[in-house]
């Protein structure tokens, strides 16, 4: 069973709390962060690391998922050169669909982030942001 809750303090932060488990080998953590955003990415660094479920994950933005996927998938095994692609298309996603929930992730609102960029962007761009955004959602199934 696994479990994360995020409760408000009242100093004005947050405190995340982690539980994976239910027998004596249970792990539990907890985390304090300024912003509920920040507990809720912190939870599901946990998730992934801990090997839980997406349910809960679902619910989190997009744009934090991917960067903690980045963070703990690719960051460790690509080059410099690739990393900069990766931050680059963060930075793009950040701007195009910022406040939009893994849940809410659908081909049609994809394309239409890929049709913006295409008034930009080079098509070279606009497919290697494509490639890493499915092998995000690939790895979110």
């Amino acid at each position: 069973m696994m479990a994360g809750t995020i409760k408000k303090l009242q100093v004005g932060r947050y405190r995340a709390y982690y539980t994976c488990g239910s027998d004596p080998t249970r792990i539990r953590h907890s985390h304090i962060t300024v912003s509920k955003r920040a507990g809720e990415a912190w939870l599901l660094e946990q998730e992934q690391m801990y090997g839980g479920n997406m349910q809960s994950a679902r619910n989190c933005y997009f744009i934090d998922y991917f960067n903690s996927w980045y963070q703990l998938f690719k960051a460790p095994i690509v080059s410099a050169a690739t990393k900069g692609t990766y931050k680059l298309t963060f930075q793009h996603l950040q701007k195009l669909i910022p406040k939009v929930k893994l849940s809410q992730l659908n081909r049609t609102l994809l394309q239409s982030v890929f049709n913006q960029l295409g008034h930009n962007y080079s098509k070279e761009t606009c497919r290697k942001h494509c490639i890493q955004v499915k092998a995000c959602l690939a790895n979110a199934k």
